[in-house]
């Protein structure tokens, strides 16, 4: 089965299961995902999960659970902390220089 007969096979399990009331809502989700299930076919060098991602948050998302618990409810600078962290984990990533990409950002060049 190649990857245009996959995506078929995803919206006609959507349909059957959008006929029965109580998985609506998940044959609504699968349907308008179907066309993006298989991009790792098409697409060399795109990892079929998001594993690397996950795991590359994780540390992040722990940090934030701790700075949530500690501050109480929150500052402004605790509602920041998982924007900058995504951007950095992302200049990482595609190999930049996390101190220039911040001033950059910072001074608005």
């Amino acid at each position: 089965m190649g990857p245009m007969e996959a995506v078929a096979a995803a919206t006609a399990i959507a349909a059957r299961f959008g006929l029965h009331a109580t998985s609506r809502t998940f044959a609504t989700k699968l349907a308008g995902a179907a066309p993006f299930l298989f991009t790792f076919v098409n697409r060399p060098g795109v990892d079929p999960t998001n594993n690397e991602s996950e795991r590359m948050l994780r540390k992040v998302v722990i940090a934030r659970k701790i700075r949530f618990r500690i501050a109480g409810t929150g500052g402004e600078g605790a509602r920041m902390f998982p924007d900058i962290t995504t951007c950095m984990l992302t200049w990482r990533k595609r190999n930049l220089k996390v101190s220039n990409m911040l001033l950059k950002v910072l001074s608005g060049t």
